[in-house]
């Protein structure tokens, strides 16, 4: 219940301006979202169905992090969030407006986006200095092997003097 709490305050800081302290989001949902696309791009088998179908719950996904932040931070109101979802997840107008009303309930409804990208991006820089030697294996071992801390402290663990302290 604390770390809920405090996810929330987190994301409010974060739409305040302050990213570190929006980075403290559940580790294990931020985790299985960024490896989905690893898990896909290694045993898709390069069928496009199953690409796509992971596309599509991705676009979802980020749609409800914007509609997230915008309901709770920016006065978006249910029909505009609702015709956002529509645009923009390519929603029926009935399943729209039943994600617009659940993100009202929950001001981290979609916070995990922010996790994926956060770690995508710590992906890649490690990537970038281990050069040749880079493998997933290596980084996921790496990743788990701190526990669940906040990515913006993760990251000098993983990167040490490379770490740029951009989290995103």
């Amino acid at each position: 219940m604390f770390r809920r709490a405090f996810c929330c305050v987190s994301l409010c800081v974060f739409s305040l301006g302050s990213l570190a302290a929006a980075a403290a989001e559940p580790f294990r949902d931020e985790t299985v979202i960024a490896l989905e696309r690893g898990a896909m791009d290694r045993w898709g088998n390069g069928d496009p169905r199953v690409r796509l179908a992971q596309l599509h719950g991705a676009l979802l996904r980020e749609c409800r992090y914007v509609v997230g932040v915008k309901l709770h931070t920016q006065g978006m109101t249910v029909d505009q969030a609702t015709a956002f979802l529509v645009k923009n997840a390519y929603m029926t107008q009935d399943d729209a407006r039943r994600e617009a009303l659940r993100g009202t309930q929950d001001p981290m409804y979609g916070y995990y986006t922010l996790g994926k990208l956060m770690i995508l991006k710590l992906r890649g820089d490690y990537q970038k200095k281990m050069g040749s030697q880079f493998t997933l294996q290596g980084f996921h071992d790496a990743l788990l092997a701190h526990g669940d801390p906040p990515i913006p402290l993760l990251r000098p663990l993983l990167l040490g003097a490379d770490d740029d302290g951009k989290p995103i």
